[in-house]
Formats: C-alpha cells, structure tokens, sequence
C-alpha cells in the first residue's frame, strides 16, 4: 500500500523488494530491487540481491555480472562482501567453473577462516 501511495520512494521499493524476496517470490523481488538500486544508500544491497534473484532463476551469467559490477565498488573486506563473494563462488559452482569458485572462496577463507562452509570448501581443493 505504502509503495503505490508513495510511488517514487525507493526506500520503500526495497522495503517491498526484501519482503517479496523472503516470501520467494523472486519475479516480483527482481523488478522491485532494479528500482530500488538507484536509491544511493541501498544501492550495493540491491545489486547484490539483483545477482541472488538471477542466481535463484538459474541465470548464471546475469548473476555473475551483478556480483561483480557490486565487488568493483566494495573496496574493504566487509561482511557484505563476503557475502558477495560467498554468492558469486556459488553462482561459478552451480556454472561448472570451478576454479573461478575457489578463487572467490579463497579470498573470503583469506580473511575469516570461520565464514560459513569456506574452511570446508578450500580444504577440500586441496586434499585432492
């Protein structure tokens, strides 16, 4: 209600967005996160979850571009990305390319050995 009353207020594009996204609704999520990335302060969020709708909708390529054009612009080791990173070494797993995924996940495991399976997945490359 709040989006149609308000209908150029980005904030609350994202606002709809991640309820759509948490609902799975993952059609509806995508077009509310395209608008909502050109709000500046939720911009590199909704990038990110352009790459994670792509990803969910198995289109690879487009998920790829969005986690990386996200990347360009995160130049410290925060938890968003991380997380950036944790996705895109997913999204280059269910591709098939599996050094670009350990290539993402080495540089998360560079950083914090404990994020999520990253010890697991490193380790395992390198027991073969």
């Amino acid at each position: 209600d709040r989006v149609q009353k308000y209908p150029n207020d980005l904030m609350l594009k994202y606002e709809l967005a991640e309820v759509y996204w948490e609902g799975g609704n993952v059609d509806a999520a995508l077009e509310q996160f395209q608008l909502a990335q050109r709000q500046p302060q939720k911009r590199l969020n909704s990038i990110v979850y352009l790459g994670r709708c792509f990803q969910a909708k198995g289109q690879y390529d487009m998920a790829v571009e969005q986690y990386q054009k996200a990347l360009a612009d995160m130049l410290t080791m925060s938890e968003m990305k991380l997380d950036t990173l944790y996705y895109l070494g997913l999204t280059y797993d269910a591709m098939g390319s599996k050094k670009e995924a350990l290539d993402c996940f080495k540089q998360i495991y560079s950083a914090d050995v404990t994020y999520r399976d990253v010890k697991d997945r490193v380790n395992a490359n390198y027991a073969k």
